[in-house]
């Protein structure tokens, strides 16, 4: 099959909104994502697949439609100023139906950077912790930016957009927070029941921190010993929390 090479077929100009209008992402339902390393993890957590684009056809993924473009289009269309090898569109994962007030989450409140949801999203994977809710304002999780940033893990969660108003239904179900602020009182991660019984954390913005609304429905705040510099990068503060729940 000769590949694609004008700007103007529909075929390109769908792939190329995708990469680029958030709305036309959710009313296709669809992603797009770059990379095989992204591929592999997106076909091992069993994420439809619609179709791969690449430069030429790739025999080791015959199992998928396959759509050849020429290098200049496959750069037109990428979101990244130079392209990898592959772009691929599926399935918007779908959200959970409600919280699980007996689980375990990562509360994102409003983080507005994409490369800090995907890393944050990373490092919960990498300590086991898969949930993840999601409050007003905070980063589309299947951007190209978000999914690039998590690596793939993206795939592995479970998440549901929440407002204060469902989150406070949680809390009235047993639902506990924990939320990482320079807030006076606040405990170190190790000397948190609710971080070292593995609990929820919420994680709010940089710059801005936790909104009033989560902070007011945390039952502790936790907070990072540090000198030298006045906070720390919201996913690198994420980390350090992470990895004590997970011990």
């Amino acid at each position: 099959m000769p590949p694609l090479t004008s700007r103007q077929n529909p075929k390109i100009r769908h792939l190329r909104r995708l990469c680029s209008d958030a709305a036309y992402r959710r009313e296709t339902g669809l992603f797009i994502a770059d990379g095989e390393k992204c591929l592999r993890e997106a076909i091992v957590r069993a994420t439809a697949i619609e179709e791969l684009v690449t430069q030429g056809e790739m025999p080791e993924y015959s199992g998928y439609a396959q759509t050849v473009v020429t290098p200049e289009l496959l750069e037109y269309i990428s979101p990244l100023k130079t392209a990898r090898e592959v772009l691929f569109v599926g399935k918007t994962p779908a959200p959970q139906e409600k919280i699980d007030a007996g689980a375990r989450y990562v509360i994102l409140d409003g983080i507005q950077d994409s490369g800090n949801v995907g890393t944050i999203i990373r490092t919960g994977i990498a300590f086991g912790l898969c949930k993840f809710l999601l409050t007003p304002g905070c980063a589309e999780l299947f951007s190209p930016k978000t999914i690039r940033a998590s690596m793939g893990t993206v795939f592995s969660t479970e998440y549901l957009h929440v407002t204060a108003d469902i989150l406070s239904q949680a809390k009235a179900e047993g639902l506990r927070i924990a939320g990482a602020a320079l807030y006076p009182g606040a405990k170190k991660p190790r000397a948190s029941e609710l971080v070292r019984g593995g609990y929820c954390v919420a994680f709010g913005a940089e710059g801005r921190g936790l909104t009033a609304e989560v902070a007011a429905l945390c039952d502790e705040f936790v907070k990072i010993p540090i000198s030298g510099a006045e906070s720390l990068n919201v996913a690198v503060a994420a980390g350090i929390i992470l990895y004590e729940m997970q011990k």
